[in-house]
């Protein structure tokens, strides 16, 4: 029978469901465009998850000014140009994380507080070395250390007091495994080395206002149910003018608010330079 408009014909590759999940870095960051893996070993090079996002409250809009210009008797359109190119992102995250409000207020990074500060082994015991999932000791006695605490480790100790590397912990090693503070999953967003500094966090500041704001890179990803991806790309991402609303209530989970303008580069990647706020980027089945 022959294909008729009103079957409204389904191509199955173009029909799916998703959630986007957010990623950030500094805007100096780049990222080749690639299938992406958000587990934390592989995540792309100085990317950040932002956080867990209530799923129907991610949106990305553009919008191009187009200049008009129609003469004549009758009057026809004789003539436009693109005058003006923006976008913007808006997303909810379920939590109440000051790491996820940091990017909602994109000013400065949150101040740490730490405790006693220790260091990473320096070399493999029976233990091992420093992993995403476990701390390993470089001498015995991190006294104060208990399974719940939120621990961070940095490069070097005045590190400790910016870094968002932080995970929980969930067990301290016994016997051989003295000397090993193991973190619960996903753990640390960045492997610790030998020789980092590492300490139990007290406190986290951060401040509403400021005259500061940071620039970030951004990209959205959104694994389809299916097995393909759709990657956002936006280079150049800045806090929106607005309210930022942290909503914390008795009747549900709290929630941060974001929304972020995209900025404008250039690309020479579709033939000529060209000037776009964000790119899309579409990868097939994952076999």
């Amino acid at each position: 029978m022959a294909e008729k408009s009103c079957n409204n014909t389904v191509i199955d590759r173009e029909i799916s469901l998703a959630i986007t999940t957010l990623l950030a870095a500094p805007s100096t960051i780049s990222w080749s465009p690639t299938r992406v893996v958000l587990d934390n070993t592989a995540i792309p090079s100085g990317f950040r998850r932002v956080g867990t996002v209530v799923e129907d409250q991610v949106n990305l809009t553009f919008s191009r000014e187009i200049f008009q210009l129609s003469l004549g008797i009758p009057r026809v359109l004789r003539y436009s140009a693109v005058v003006g190119v923006s976008g913007r992102i808006e997303a909810q995250f379920h939590s109440i994380s000051h790491r996820v409000l940091n990017y909602a207020m994109g000013n400065v990074d949150p101040l740490n507080t730490v405790r006693t500060i220790y260091q990473t082994a320096l070399a493999s015991g029976a233990w091992g070395l420093s992993d995403y999932d476990r701390i390993a000791a470089n001498t015995p006695g991190f006294g104060g250390i208990l399974v719940g605490d939120i621990i961070v480790t940095a490069a070097t100790s005045v590190g400790l007091t910016s870094t968002d590397n932080e995970a929980q912990v969930n067990s301290i090693g016994v016997g051989a495994n003295t000397l090993v503070v193991y973190v619960t999953s996903p753990g640390f967003l960045t492997k610790p080395e030998t020789g980092w500094f590492w300490s139990k966090l007290s406190a986290v500041a951060l401040p509403a206002g400021t005259s500061k704001i940071k620039e970030f890179h951004m990209i959205g990803v959104a694994d389809t149910i299916d097995g393909y991806q759709l990657v956002h790309d936006m280079q150049k991402v800045r806090v929106a003018a607005g309210d930022m609303n942290e909503a914390l209530r008795p009747t549900e989970n709290g929630r941060i608010q974001g929304r972020w303008d995209l900025f404008g580069y250039t690309t020479t990647r579709y033939g000529g330079s060209e000037l776009v706020v964000a790119e899309k980027f579409w990868f097939p089945l994952d076999q």
